[in-house]
C-alpha cells in the first residue's frame, strides 16, 4: 500500500502539470472578441461557470466524500476534455456556454477532492507534515505551466494570424485526452464507504453534514463575517473578466495578451513564496485586509487612467500579485473558525454563496460601461471596508473540536 501511496503522489504532481497546460484559456477573452461577443456576452459566458459552480459545489463534495476521490476526479477530466472539444468544434456563443458548464463541472468536481486525496495518500506515508511540501511543489508545477502556455500563445496570435485558434484549441484538447490518461492510473486508497452502505444511508448521512455545516456557519457569528466580507471585499473579480477585451479596445496589439497573462503568474508566483511568512508573522487577518485596501487603490488606478492599456496592464500585474494574499488569508481563517466541524462542506456552503453573489453583481454591471462599472465595484469594496475591517481583525483563533472537548 506504501507503493502505491508513493505512486499516486508522483503522479499528482504530472497531473498538476498537465491540467495548467492549457494554451487557448489564458487569452481565450481576446478570442471571444474576434467572435463579436460583447462584454456582456462574455460576462455571461463567465456566470454560466460560477452559477453551475454555485449549484454542484457541495454535491459534488458529498459524491467524492462517499463514491471515492478517482470517481470524482476522473468525472472532473472528462468534462474538461468535453469542454474543449466543444471549444474546438463550435466557436459560437452558445457552445461558449456549454464549455463554460463542463468547466465548472470540472472545477466543482475537482475542487478539493484532489487535496484530500493526496492528504489520505499521506497518512498512509505517516508524513501528513509534508502536505504543504508537496501541495507547495504541486503549486509550482501548476505556475510554471501556466507560465509557459500564454507566451507560446501569443506567438502563435502574432506569426499564425489566420490559423492560431484552431492550432491552440486542437493543443487543449490533445492535453486534456492526456489528463485522462494520467488521471486513470491513480489508485484509490480510501475506503468507499458507499460500497458497504445503501444508498439510502449515504444522502442521509449527506444531509446530516450538510445541516451540520449550515448550522456552523449560522450560529458562528464570525463565520458570518467572515462570508460577507468574502463576498464584498472580493468583487473586482469582474476586472479580470473584461481585461482582454478592454486592452484590445484601448488599441494594445492582441499578441500582447499572453505576455499579459505570464507578467501577471510570474507576480503570482512571486506572492505564494512569501505569503506564509507574512501571514505567520503579522497574522492571516491583518494581510487580507490589507489586500482589499491595496485592491480599491489600483481600481482607483485603472478607473482614472482609462484611456491606458499600459496603466491597466500594471494594474493587472499588481492585482494579481497580491491575489495569493487573500486567498490564503480568508481560507486559513476559515480553517480556523469552523471549529474542524464538517471543514470541507462548511468551505463549499462559503464558496458557493460566494459565487451566486458574484454571479448576479458581474452580470449586473455589464449592462453599464466598464469606466461606471468598476466604480461600483470600488464603492463597494470601500463600504465593506469602513463596516467589516475592524470586525476582521478581531476575529480570534477558535480551537479545534477535539481541542475544545479536552
Amino acid at each position: 500500500m506504501e507503493a502505491t501511496a508513493k505512486r499516486n503522489i508522483k503522479i499528482t504532481q504530472w497531473v498538476n502539470f498537465f491540467a495548467w497546460i492549457t494554451f487557448l484559456v489564458p487569452i481565450i477573452e481576446i478570442f471571444y472578441t474576434y467572435t463579436w461577443l460583447s462584454i456582456m456576452e462574455i460576462v455571461i459566458v463567465s456566470n454560466v461557470f460560477t452559477l453551475v459552480t454555485w449549484i454542484f459545489e457541495i454535491p459534488t463534495s458529498a459524491f467524492a466524500d462517499t463514491m471515492g476521490r478517482k470517481k470524482s476526479l476522473m468525472i472532473s477530466v472528462i468534462s474538461n476534455f468535453l469542454g474543449a472539444l466543444c471549444i474546438l468544434f463550435f466557436p459560437h456563443l452558445w457552445w461558449f456556454i456549454i464549455a463554460s458548464f463542463f468547466s465548472a463541472l470540472y472545477f466543482c468536481f475537482w475542487s478539493w477532492t484532489e487535496q484530500a486525496f493526496i492528504d489520505e495518500n499521506l497518512k498512509i506515508l505517516w508524513n501528513q507534515q509534508w502536505f504543504w511540501k508537496v501541495f507547495g511543489n504541486n503549486l509550482f508545477l501548476q505556475q510554471l505551466a501556466w507560465f509557459i502556455t500564454p507566451v507560446l500563445a501569443s506567438l502563435m496570435l502574432k506569426y499564425f494570424h489566420g490559423t492560431w485558434y484552431t492550432i491552440l484549441a486542437i493543443l487543449d484538447v490533445i492535453f486534456a485526452g492526456i489528463l485522462i490518461i494520467l488521471q486513470y492510473k491513480i489508485v484509490e486508497v480510501q475506503v468507499i464507504r458507499a460500497r458497504i452502505w445503501s444508498f439510502a444511508r449515504m444522502i442521509k448521512e449527506n444531509i446530516f453534514v450538510a445541516k451540520t455545516a449550515i448550522i456552523n456557519i449560522r450560529t458562528n457569528t464570525n463565520l458570518k463575517t467572515l462570508l460577507l466580507y468574502r463576498s464584498l471585499s472580493s468583487s473586482a473579480s469582474f476586472f479580470t473578466i473584461i481585461l482582454l477585451p478592454t486592452l484590445a479596445t484601448k488599441w494594445m496589439p492582441d499578441w500582447y495578451s499572453g505576455f499579459i497573462v505570464m507578467w501577471g503568474t510570474i507576480a503570482f508566483m512571486i506572492s505564494s513564496k512569501f505569503i506564509y511568512k507574512i501571514g505567520e508573522k503579522y497574522s492571516y487577518n491583518l494581510t487580507w485586509v490589507l489586500w482589499t485596501v491595496a485592491q480599491w487603490l489600483l481600481l482607483i488606478i485603472v478607473w482614472y487612467f482609462f484611456q491606458s492599456w499600459v496603466f491597466i496592464w500594471i494594474v493587472f500585474i499588481l492585482m494579481e500579485f497580491f491575489e495569493w494574499f487573500w486567498q490564503t488569508s480568508w481560507n486559513h481563517i476559515l480553517v480556523e473558525q469552523s471549529g474542524g466541524i464538517a471543514v470541507a462542506t462548511t468551505r463549499s456552503i462559503i464558496f458557493s454563496l460566494f459565487a451566486l453573489y458574484a454571479t448576479i453583481l458581474k452580470q449586473a454591471v455589464s449592462f453599464l460601461g466598464v469606466n461606471y462599472a468598476l466604480l461600483i465595484i470600488w464603492s463597494i469594496i470601500l463600504i465593506a471596508n469602513i463596516f467589516l475591517w475592524r470586525k476582521i481583525l478581531h476575529i480570534k483563533k477558535k480551537p479545534l473540536l477535539n481541542q475544545q472537548r479536552s
